[in-house]
């Protein structure tokens, strides 16, 4: 997204993958055009968030840029942390969202076979020809790559071929698209167009709705309540 000009735009917020100003932190990028748009009277925030931490089940970080004419802006209020104290029962954050949680998947012994086509997912509950638990997410098709369990978030989805993700047990299976697209926060039904990899590339490249959803929410000073855990 371009920076926007004064008599434009009285509000904008942008985001893209850490990874593209490495060594920088907040990345130079949003800072530069932050010094810009304080210039043109705009409040700004910029900072690297994790969508984790707004209830989507992936550890995904994004560098942000949020700025308005019209308000002050801040952070965006967290939902979720990785470790939530025990010992207190009201006003603390969920914990993060599980892989196996964002899959309905728990108690779960196998990935599911049927999330594919244009349906919506069943999953396979106590099926006969049982593979046991201890089932993986492999973020790449190298032998190095990051793993991550059912019980964890999803690292970072990058997936703009079919067959980088992967689920590994005793068995190795592709990560169906709209599995992918749960991950990084969609509902299964959500429309993804054109063929397998245009579907991967669309899913790879999107900001999860929970942390686009936060953002926008201070760049349009719309007042949300943190989910927390009340009991």
């Amino acid at each position: 997204m371009g920076t926007p000009t004064p008599w434009r735009s009285c509000g904008t917020s942008t985001s893209n993958a850490t990874g593209s100003w490495p060594g920088s932190t907040p990345p130079r990028f949003p800072r530069c055009a932050q010094e810009s748009l304080r210039g043109w009277g705009y409040s700004t925030w910029t900072g690297v968030l994790n969508a984790a931490d707004y209830g989507v089940p992936q550890t995904r970080e994004r560098a942000i840029l949020i700025a308005s004419r019209l308000r002050p802006v801040h952070q965006p209020e967290t939902t979720h942390e990785a470790n939530p104290p025990a010992s207190v029962l009201f006003g603390v954050r969920r914990p993060w969202v599980t892989i196996g949680e964002a899959l309905g998947w728990d108690g779960v012994d196998r990935p599911a076979r049927t999330v594919s086509g244009n349906r919506a997912p069943r999953w396979a509950y106590g099926q006969a020809n049982s593979y046991a638990t201890g089932w993986t997410l492999a973020h790449d098709a190298r032998p190095n790559a990051t793993t991550r369990t059912l019980d964890e978030p999803a690292a970072t989805i990058m997936c703009s071929r079919p067959g980088n993700l992967r689920w590994v047990g005793e068995e190795t299976r592709q990560v169906g698209y709209r599995e992918a697209g749960i991950l990084q926060g969609f509902p299964p039904d959500y429309p993804w167009r054109g063929n397998k990899t245009s579907r991967f590339r669309q899913i790879s490249n999107a900001v999860p709705p929970g942390l686009a959803a936060a953002v926008l929410a201070v760049a349009a000073g719309i007042t949300t309540t943190a989910t927390t855990r009340t009991a």
